[in-house]
């Protein structure tokens, strides 16, 4: 297809219902573009399930069709020639029964930290279906939060489970009835992070081995070149990209090292500089190769997530105790800079910071398998959210 027939067919659309309770339908040409006037349009070929209908030549198109899934096609002649197709899909003969909000599964179980999405579903009396979420806006009442149709459950302080209500609202008033979800307990913390641009993680012992903890802080899963490379004692640089010589262009910086019985350990994470560099993705496209799917119109997001992985070890001798904890400090805005053994933020804004205590007996090792997996962040740079996932020492 040539040039400017792609750009005359840029310019126009065919609009109407999607759905009509009889078998009487009507479509129309819609100028999506200012450039465009409909006296600029000299005639219109219109298509119905491939085939031309002849005598409409103007910009609309009605009739009566069978029962069923149809689409039309219509191009436009202008003194530049004659467009591509636009094409437009609608069914008939369906009278709407119900919508509601498609529960999981018998037996799916949605745990604290889970994600889940929901879909709205529209019945009709024939009893076919259609899939309306794009046109409904989710919400929650109690804990989590909703990012479109996916909702997140939260973590629970106490030992049991919790019940939320999900809604969906079109705005016109037509909602489905609210379902109630049930959200189990877990017994490791599970935390949302807000949206911020550095996070300043914090190893911090009383007491501990005889040479102190080490800690390794990497990127894991995510759409970069650094997967699988750290920074802390015994990683080959204390910088990630290890080119970056300037602290505010690493996207993670560690410290030092500290071989104290009681001390600390502290990795900067800058996922700004990370957004930076690795262009968030947005791209949109026939993923799924048809025509008018919802699916065609979501952003492919996989290329946005990534995550941090935090390791520990004890070194020297095995006196001492096992218990140390970890401090998880976010910011928005500002400039970080190194100030003994962590991290300030001037001219920016605190926006979490978390404490947890852990124990481990780990020690004296150099291999990643040996040490202890204490924490998994997760996140996303396209929302600027993070999930924080910590474990228990179990070995």
């Amino acid at each position: 297809m040539s040039q400017s027939l792609c750009t005359l067919s840029s310019l126009f659309e065919i609009t109407g219902d999607t759905i009509f309770p009889g078998t009487a339908f009507e479509v129309a040409l819609s100028l999506a573009h200012s450039t465009l006037d409909p006296i600029d349009i000299l005639t219109c070929e219109w298509y119905l399930d491939g085939l031309l209908v002849t005598n409409v030549n103007g910009l609309q198109l009605s009739g009566e069709g069978y029962c069923g899934e149809h689409i039309v096609a219509a191009r436009i002649l202008t003194i530049n020639g004659w467009s591509g197709l636009r094409t437009f899909s609608f069914s008939n003969c369906t009278q709407r029964d119900i919508v509601f909000i498609q529960e999981p599964k018998a037996g799916f179980i949605v745990k604290e930290g889970d994600t889940i999405a929901f879909r709205v579903i529209q019945r009709f009396k024939d009893h076919s279906e259609s899939d309306v979420t794009d046109q409904y806006v989710f919400s929650v009442t109690g804990a989590g939060y909703f990012e479109g149709n996916t909702y997140f459950a939260a973590y629970n302080e106490s030992l049991s489970g919790f019940a939320v209500e999900i809604n969906a609202s079109s705005g016109q008033g037509d909602n489905p009835a609210p379902i109630l979800l049930q959200v189990q307990n877990i017994d490791r913390p599970v935390r949302f992070l807000s949206t911020y641009d550095y996070m300043v993680l914090r190893l911090f012992w009383q007491d501990g081995r005889s040479s102190g903890l080490d800690m390794l802080v990497g990127l894991e899963n995510s759409n970069t070149v650094y997967n699988g490379q750290y920074v802390g004692y015994g990683a080959p640089s204390a910088r990630i990209p290890t080119d970056h010589t300037q602290n505010s262009s690493a996207y993670l910086q560690w410290a030092s090292d500290n071989m104290e019985r009681s001390g600390e350990e502290t990795v900067l994470f800058n996922l700004r500089q990370l957004k930076a560099d690795n262009a968030v993705n947005g791209v949109k496209g026939d993923f799924f190769h048809r025509d008018f799917a919802a699916a065609d119109f979501l952003v492919d997001d996989i290329k946005n997530t990534g995550e941090l992985g935090v390791y520990a070890i004890w070194r020297g001798e095995n006196i001492g105790t096992s218990f140390f904890n970890v401090e998880l400090t976010t910011y928005k805005g500002g400039e970080m800079e190194l100030q003994g053994t962590s991290y300030t933020n001037t001219g920016g804004n605190l926006v979490d910071q978390l404490t947890f205590n852990l124990s481990t007996t780990r020690i004296n090792s150099i291999y990643l398998r040996d040490y202890y997996s204490l924490a998994k962040i997760r996140f996303d740079m396209a929302t600027g959210r993070s999930t924080l996932f910590l474990y228990e020492d179990n070995s």
